[in-house]
């Protein structure tokens, strides 16, 4: 029986092509000595409260910093903001607003990196050492080589019985996914009474008698209860569903998704339904760690630039979960946050590097 979370986390990483080999030396994800930073030339990516703390920490100790974030809008303590607005109409830091799309210096070693704006320019940036603040993202480590059928940080369970794809071995938690997981304490509860009930039948070949439910003869006689007198409940009939969405079935909706190998694919597509679910029905890969509840930002796609006014105005968290992603542009989204409607027919999205599952 597994019982756990869905791993432990780990540094968001700059997706920018040879990063890796810098990786350690002069690209890094947090700061364990400031005297490595003594007189070198420092660029901070992030706009969160460690990005910022941390900015207004090592101006002291660097020679210059550089911050850059996506937008002009940071996550942090207005204090921490403010300060940092005032370090850069000081001139005591640069502030640079955009992403970084390319590295210069023959690695490890870096000499400078390459910005680029909102607006499709491009500005070389002369670093020594980057620190990268994109927050934090799952790993699910170890039990991903149990080959229990672990894909994409979870371990897909029956929802009845809560076993694996292997005879015998059970998950709860947030590691178990399942059609409709709600990823909440009180779940994990229900789950482990129901793997207790499978568990149970697997090994004895009976079902459980739940003899002490409040509703049970046991709670209210002294008299044993015979194991014949078990009686399995009536499965439930299927009832009609009165929520069924009204659309008409001669008008055939759709999305066209492209995948970062460049295929573009075309999924059926219900008006009511997010992006997000729209592909996850279609058995499109995309990580979607947090299933769509705007925690994170595992679903970030491109919106075509003809598509993306028509789409709902963004809420903060859909916002602030943007900030966290390494390759931003003018049109990203989160696939969760994009409720179909019918007037978005052939409506085109692109896959992010984001999406990629581990």
């Amino acid at each position: 029986m597994v019982a756990a979370g869905a791993g432990c986390f780990t540094p968001r990483k700059l997706a920018v092509d040879g990063a890796t080999a810098y990786e350690g030396t002069s690209l890094l994800y947090s700061v364990k000595n400031i005297e490595q930073f003594l007189g070198k030339r420092l660029l901070i990516l992030g706009g969160g409260d460690s990005a910022l703390d941390w900015t207004i920490a090592l101006e002291q100790v660097a020679s210059r910093v550089t911050m850059v974030h996506r937008r002009d809008v940071f996550r942090a303590t207005p204090e921490s903001v403010e300060q940092v607005h005032q370090l850069a109409r000081a001139g005591r830091i640069d502030l640079h607003f955009g992403s970084i799309c390319a590295l210069k210096g023959d690695a490890p070693n870096l000499s400078g990196a390459v910005l680029s704006g909102s607006d499709g320019s491009t500005t070389g940036l002369d670093c020594d050492i980057i620190l990268v603040f994109f927050g934090l993202t799952n790993k699910l480590g170890p039990i991903s080589e149990w080959h229990i059928g672990a894909a994409e940080d979870e371990i897909p369970v029956d929802p009845i019985t809560m076993q694996t794809r292997k005879a015998g071995i059970y998950a709860v938690g947030d590691i178990a996914q399942y059609p409709g997981k709600l990823k909440l304490i009180v779940s994990g509860f229900s789950e482990a009474a129901l793997m207790g009930r499978a568990v149970y039948e697997y090994l004895r070949g009976e079902k459980p008698r739940f003899q002490y439910s409040t509703h049970s003869h046991a709670m209210q006689s002294s008299e044993p209860i015979p194991h014949a007198a078990y009686i399995e409940a009536e499965p439930l009939q299927a009832m009609p569903s009165t929520m069924a969405l009204q659309t008409d079935p001669t008008k055939v909706t759709y999305v066209l998704v492209t995948d970062l190998a460049g295929n573009e694919h075309s999924l059926p597509a219900k008006p009511g339904r997010t992006l997000l679910e729209i592909m996850d029905a279609a058995k499109v890969p995309v990580k979607g760690s947090c299933f769509g509840a705007c925690n994170c930002s595992t679903c970030h796609v491109y919106v075509d630039e003809a598509w993306f006014n028509k789409l709902d105005p963004m809420i903060d968290q859909e916002q602030e979960a943007l900030d966290q992603v390494s390759t931003p542009k003018p049109f990203s989204r989160l696939a969760c946050q994009i409720e179909f409607r019918q007037e978005l027919s052939g409506m085109k999205v692109k896959l992010t590097v984001d999406t990629i599952p581990d």
